[in-house]
């Protein structure tokens, strides 16, 4: 087993690249050819709360993994509000409506029970807790399924150590550019801090082993120059228009009022209604909510002035709630603005 330690997916990726690389081997897949380590991948990620990868080649797509992971921790497995952020998203369902093997579903309700829930009433109760394991695969209806949808991130065990709240995902077969250090690294840093403060303690180490860990040659070789990064983390922390970058805690307040506040960012999103977000008082949703106004301003209008209107709205929520302190801005506000900001330059292009 090969070990990677990094800062986060930022830091993480290029060398990742390096080491597939290195000592990758091609294999067929039934999805195209890939190129596999030959042995499981490790990663484990220093600060998992800083969850974006901004390098230009792999066009982070914020919008799509801030509603996933609200829409997981809400525990649902519907496919249509997904493909408003990645339109061939119901290529996954076998029904055309909702995914077998939704994470969320997983952990708030398929057992019959909110796993979540229990885990966090046992971590808090003992924080030698070492039973505290999250099930994603269920043999019964996974183990010899042949449609298209099973979990690929199947356990995640929840200890304290030294105080501080570590999770361990166990990855049967995991993709490195869409998922280990994109949607993976988001939604389960999410779920890390989610858990972290309904049990009360600071996040720890966030660690993936990915057992065939692999990238479709189809995805891998237009990121490459990735793979020639020689610095530090400029790129994360510090660039030009962004002098200086921050993260914001997830839930700022009472776990239940997060929850509550969470479904009615959920709601203005399926319904594509946004008012100020004046409800809103965990920081942390009221910018996900204005992000998501935005990303609906950029596909709903029409004309050229989409850009101009989504990124006031992008602008409007960086200075949400201290968000900007002496030129401080927020990590998903960055990749937000970047995001549009490439659409924008490709369509003047044009």
């Amino acid at each position: 087993m090969r070990i990677l330690e990094a800062r986060n997916a930022h830091e993480a990726l290029p060398w990742a690249i390096q080491e597939l690389n290195r000592y990758g081997i091609k294999r067929p897949s039934r999805n195209g050819p890939v190129i596999q380590m030959p042995e499981p991948y490790t990663t484990v990620y220093e600060r998992p709360t800083e969850k974006v990868t901004f390098w230009k080649a792999r066009d982070y797509n914020i919008f799509f993994n801030i509603y996933e992971s609200l829409w997981m921790l809400s525990g649902r497995n519907d496919v249509a509000p997904l493909t408003r952020y990645v339109k061939d998203f119901g290529r996954y369902s076998d029904d055309g409506n909702t995914l077998h093997g939704a994470y969320g579903r997983r952990w708030r309700s398929h057992f019959g029970f909110d796993q979540l829930k229990v885990i966090a009433e046992r971590l808090t109760e003992n924080k030698d807790d070492r039973r505290s394991v999250l099930s994603m695969w269920d043999a019964l209806c996974d183990l010899d399924r042949p449609g298209k949808d099973v979990p690929c991130n199947d356990m995640a065990t929840f200890q304290i150590n030294a105080g501080r709240l570590d999770m361990v995902v166990f990855c049967r077969s995991n993709d490195m550019v869409w998922g280990t250090y994109f949607a993976n690294a988001f939604h389960f840093g999410t779920l890390l801090e989610y858990m972290a403060a309904w049990i009360g303690v600071p996040v720890g180490t966030y660690t993936q082993v990915s057992v065939n860990f692999h990238a479709y040659t189809a995805t891998l070789e237009p990121i490459q120059e990735i793979a020639d990064f020689k610095g530090g983390l400029a790129n994360y922390l510090e660039t030009d228009k962004w002098p200086h970058v921050q993260t914001l805690p997830l839930v700022a307040g009472d776990i239940r009022e997060f929850n509550r506040q969470r479904e009615i960012v959920l709601q203005a999103a399926d319904e594509g209604v946004f008012g100020d977000g004046g409800t809103l008082t965990e920081p942390s949703l009221r910018l996900a909510y204005h992000l998501l106004n935005a990303h609906h301003i950029y596909k709903t209008v029409k004309d050229d002035s989409r850009y101009a209107r989504a990124f006031e709205v992008i602008g409007n929520a960086g200075y949400l709630d201290g968000l900007s302190i002496d030129g401080v801005r927020n990590d998903w506000v960055k990749a937000a603005y970047i995001w549009i900001e490439r659409r924008r330059e490709a369509h003047d292009a044009k």
